[in-house]
């Protein structure tokens, strides 16, 4: 007996090409918490310029191996939303931000920093979390981000440190993101 899956992202317009999709609304309020706890942690950022697709961006966090059970869910819903851009909306839970065209002039207008982020990939509960984010300075001289696990606690995400991930930010030109 053959079973069809519901695909978890649906086409914001049928007429338009299938390569950038909306979040499906049961995930979308996770997408953006995790979004919004990732940006909210860099406290060298007051005001954001997010781009409104998502880019893809090269795996590169290895859990040690008694982890790996627990990120392998995670790792593979990312692997497979990484195939993907997805149009980001006005939801995020940060104090100033606008969002910017990826197509728009390369100038940030007046925010600090402008930001392309990375699908998030979730184990099937939700819980957990990846993703890859790279910010421009303002001045569009230099630019950093990071990969991170995310873990669910007391209803918030946090940098999940017991992972014992050694993470793989990158700086200046390093970009990991394809």
């Amino acid at each position: 007996m053959a079973v069809a899956l519901a695909s978890p992202y649906q086409s914001e317009n049928p007429k338009q090409s299938a390569t950038i999709l909306k979040l499906n609304p049961e995930e979308a309020q996770d997408t953006y918490e995790v979004y919004s706890a990732v940006l909210g942690e860099r406290h060298d950022v007051h005001a954001w310029t997010i781009l409104t697709e998502t880019n893809t961006f090269t795996f590169c966090l290895k859990p040690p191996a008694e982890f790996a059970s627990v990120y392998r869910p995670v790792i593979e819903d990312f692997a497979k939303k990484d195939r993907t851009k997805f149009n980001l909306e006005a939801k995020f839970n940060l104090p100033d931000y606008t969002l910017g065209s990826p197509q728009g002039p390369p100038g940030i207008g007046t925010s600090k920093a402008q930001v392309t982020l990375s699908a998030v990939g979730f184990n099937r509960d939700r819980t957990r979390a990846y993703v890859c984010y790279s910010v421009k300075d303002q001045n569009g001289t230099g630019s950093s981000g990071s990969c991170l696990f995310l873990v669910r606690m007391n209803g918030k995400w946090l940098s999940d440190n017991d992972s014992h991930s050694p993470g793989c930010g990158f700086g200046f030109g390093g970009a990991v993101y394809r």
